[in-house]
């Protein structure tokens, strides 16, 4: 763990910055292989990992969130503490990152139900800018079906579970408004901290 101190600000910077490329090449990856967005636009293919950036990061990592404190790997030995994350993050977030991520730990999505999840949260329909939402309306309702038909087939509490989706589905969407907040962030320079 790097301690909270002022003169380890531009260290924990640097490894979160090189730690965000790592994790936009994963979800590149991860979206551009999705098969169902295939059938959709390079345009709003892009639109669309633009729009679910943050939604698609907090499914990913939310088994990272545990206890109250964060197990965010750094591209290192070292991991993104929840001290760090209140100091650089604005604290209504860093609540907003936790809640969401308990209620989703607390589904204990298996690694299908976790990767159809992804593809629910991808395609949103209400996107600004999308030049085909009908088609992509379509597809979020095949990857709805498809979560329900893999919860209910899995699961022996499945329609609990199937009644905490819209809740989380709600959440994430959330989170594509707070995203800015990230995405305003300067990889070059740490955000000016206070540490008094």
């Amino acid at each position: 763990m790097i301690p909270l101190r002022q003169e380890n600000l531009s260290t924990v910077w640097k490894y979160l910055m090189e730690s965000v490329g790592v994790y936009n090449d994963l979800m590149l990856k991860f979206c551009l292989k999705c098969p169902l967005l295939k059938k959709v636009s390079a345009e709003d293919t892009k639109i669309l990992i633009q729009h679910s950036y943050l939604p698609l990061w907090l499914i990913w990592n939310s088994p990272l969130f545990k206890n109250g404190q964060t197990y965010l790997p750094f591209c290192n030995e070292y991991v993104y503490t929840r001290e760090w994350m209140e100091k650089i993050l604005p604290p209504d977030f860093v609540t907003y990152l936790y809640e969401y991520t308990r209620r989703q730990n607390a589904a204990r999505f298996s690694i299908n139900e976790t990767a159809v999840l992804c593809g629910v949260a991808l395609t949103v329909d209400n996107v600004p800018g999308l030049k085909d939402p009908a088609a992509i309306s379509h597809i979020h309702q095949q990857f709805k079906v498809a979560l329900a038909h893999e919860i209910s087939s899995t699961r022996l509490n499945s329609k609990e579970m199937l009644s905490e989706v819209p809740q989380l589905l709600t959440h994430l969407e959330t989170a594509v408004a707070k995203q800015n907040i990230i995405l305003s962030f300067n990889d070059q320079n740490p955000p000016d901290i206070s540490f008094d």
